[in-house]
């Protein structure tokens, strides 16, 4: 069975929604860059930098996988999010003490 990715796009650019404690497990929580978003319990992972990061983790882990595409028009509400950040990723996953 196939792990579904689910990618959001607007006009401009895209982004993967990727829960934290997925990326946790897969020991890139402090990998993404601020150029990813968060909100509540996901990152958005920008999808020229982030995205390839978390796919060579999931590859690494034998996970295959497959994309579901979302497109949101001119301006995705993503782009209102926070930029992605590993202490506040790791303190919102519930690890009170960050990485």
């Amino acid at each position: 069975m196939n792990k579904t990715i689910k990618l959001f796009s607007d006009s401009g650019h895209g982004w993967a929604e990727v829960s934290l404690s997925e990326l946790k497990e897969l020991n890139i929580l402090d990998k993404i860059t601020s150029y990813s978003y968060i909100f509540k319990n996901n990152a958005y992972l920008e999808e020229d930098c982030d995205l390839s990061t978390y796919i060579e983790a999931l590859k690494e882990n034998n996970i295959d996988f497959e994309f579901e595409d979302n497109y949101q028009g001119d301006n995705s509400p993503i782009r209102n999010y926070a930029s992605y950040n590993s202490e506040i990723a790791s303190i919102l996953k519930g690890d009170k003490n960050g990485l």
